[in-house]
């Protein structure tokens, strides 16, 4: 019996100091556990921080998936994924690669703040470039502005109105960029003095009726030149043929009615009526005497009417006609298009082709300002090809 005690007291002993072993263990097992835990939340927190530094520093606000993979971008880490239960082995050799992805994370945002700063540097060296190209643009407007007027209907420049009553009346416009010259109706002045003019094709009257206006002034110019160089050898006309001519293509002062023999006739049979009538009021003479005055008066007023009219179609004033109407028919081929060059302020060559585009014939046009303050243009030195 006291055997039988001994071996129950010695089991009893094993069997309380297995479970304080096993106490011991668990301990130790929760105690691993948790490490394990506390070291995977370590490196999830390591990831966190390592996708919020490339987000800020290489990708701006770029999305990026739940592996650390940026879409649409140059730089891609391969992150690990943490598991729960995951072994301390497994959290280490996780450890290892974030160690290696933090590395290249750092080697890319210095490569990265690299190239920003190069960039930087183009683009200031481009806008200073850019800069300098709009100076000299600017620069190089102005001197050409300054010889083509084009800045007369370029738009460029600030325009100012200048409306004064006192102390003379004046209207006009001011370019800030040539502010010397003042401008009336796309015509610059200074001092007075017209010294630009728009370009003919760029002014605001209607194209087509400057264009026909000017080819009749064309006409005319041409029609002029063939006479004075006695083409069809006119000079072998009669006066009276050479002087209508000369009247009609503007060689000579135009005659008003005043001046006309008939007008001049028939003002004076008006004077000699008035006298009559005072005559006859004064009892000087009779009624029959001054009806006989009226009536040789008003016929000799209808046979200068009729003389007149005699006179226009005279086998002289026909020859004129048939003279004007063979010039201009021989110089319409030469004028059917034209371009227009500037030579300076005021003048301009005028380019002549015919209907197959081929050169014709050029003039010079120069603008003036008239007795009236208004410009007009002068057609001068002809250049036939």
């Amino acid at each position: 019996m006291g055997k039988s005690l001994l071996i129950c007291i010695f089991l009893c002993m094993g069997v309380c100091k297995t479970n304080a072993q096993i106490m011991d263990l668990s301990k130790l097992i929760k105690s691993k556990k948790d490490k394990t835990e506390a070291f995977s939340r370590q490196l999830q927190n390591t990831k966190d921080s390592l996708l919020k530094v490339i987000d800020n520093k290489l990708y701006k606000s770029t999305s990026l998936d739940d592996i650390g993979m940026a879409i649409d971008n140059p730089y891609t880490y391969n992150f690990p994924i943490f598991y729960s239960g995951e072994s301390m082995e497994s959290l280490k050799r996780k450890s290892k690669e974030l160690e290696k992805i933090k590395k290249r994370i750092e080697q890319d945002i210095i490569k990265k703040e690299l190239e920003l700063q190069r960039t930087d540097s183009i683009q200031k060296v481009n806008e200073i470039i850019k800069i300098e190209q709009e100076r000299i643009a600017d620069s190089l407007y102005l001197i050409r502005a300054a010889q083509t007027w084009e800045w007369l209907y370029d738009k460029k420049g600030k325009w100012e109105k200048v409306d004064r009553t006192y102390p003379k009346e004046e209207h006009y416009q001011v370019n800030s960029l040539f502010p010397q010259y003042q401008v009336i109706n796309k015509n610059a002045y200074l001092n007075g003095k017209l010294v630009g003019v728009c370009h003919p094709t760029k002014n605001d009257k209607d194209q087509s009726e400057q264009d026909h206006l000017f080819r009749i002034d064309m006409m005319t110019f041409l029609c002029q030149q063939d006479f004075l160089n006695n083409k069809y050898d006119i000079q072998k006309e009669s006066s009276k043929t050479q002087e209508y001519i000369k009247a009609k293509l503007g060689l000579k002062k135009q005659s008003t009615p005043a001046d006309s023999p008939v007008y001049k006739e028939m003002i004076a049979n008006a004077q000699k009526l008035r006298i009559a009538q005072e005559r006859l009021r004064k009892g000087e003479i009779d009624l029959n005497t001054y009806n006989r005055i009226k009536i040789k008066l008003g016929a000799k007023s209808t046979e200068s009417v009729y003389q007149a009219m005699a006179d226009s179609e005279s086998p002289e004033i026909n020859a004129g006609e048939r003279y004007l109407e063979q010039l201009r028919d021989d110089n319409y081929p030469l004028i059917r298009s034209y371009t227009i060059n500037r030579i300076d302020g005021t003048n301009f060559t005028y380019q002549f082709s015919n209907e197959k585009k081929e050169e014709t014939l050029s003039v010079k046009v120069s603008f003036f300002v008239n007795e009236n303050r208004e410009v007009r243009y002068k057609i001068s030195s002809l250049q036939k090809k």
